[in-house]
């Protein structure tokens, strides 16, 4: 669908949508909405492995585009620790990273259809960790198993 130049049109443009999706059945809803997730995967796979949507392989052979290697299978460990949108428990897994003295990292925000993600990374003695909060997937806690336990059971104390 080609983009309306003026406002007038974007605001009919939206109408229209919305009447659309108003006369869909649940069913055709949850279905479009499973589509469209899957499509937002897709196009995160694809690029992490820099290619085109759709397009299978990478785009260039791992010898001309070396990549850094990903941690040894068992050396970290993912919990859901919740929902995304629960922001208690972010504020009390916030104030369990302050108690472990952790610094912050890089933070990024996207939006993907209806997806929204938000990573954030922080150093906890001196070892990486990632918190990340995703639509349909929850907040979840990439570490060190060790470390990883050891933030569930001060959050389980809270």
């Amino acid at each position: 669908m080609a983009e309306p130049s003026d406002k007038s049109a974007w605001a009919e443009q939206e109408r229209a949508q919305r009447q659309a999706w108003l006369r869909l059945t649940p069913a055709q809803r949850i279905d479009w909405l499973w589509k469209a997730k899957q499509f937002a995967l897709e196009v995160q796979r694809a690029r992490r492995e820099e290619r085109k949507p759709g397009v299978p392989g990478p785009a260039m052979t791992p010898a001309a585009h070396p990549r850094p290697s990903r941690p040894m299978e068992g050396s970290t460990k993912t919990v859901v620790l919740g929902a995304e949108w629960d922001q208690p428990l972010r504020l009390r897994l916030l104030a369990a990273l302050r108690d472990l003295g952790a610094a912050s990292g890089e933070r990024r925000w996207e939006v993907g259809g209806s997806q929204e993600h938000e990573r954030f990374e922080v150093s906890v003695e001196g070892q990486r960790m990632t918190i990340e909060a995703e639509t349909y997937v929850g907040l979840t806690l990439t570490g060190p198993p060790h470390l990883v336990e050891r933030i569930q059971g001060r959050l389980a104390a809270t």
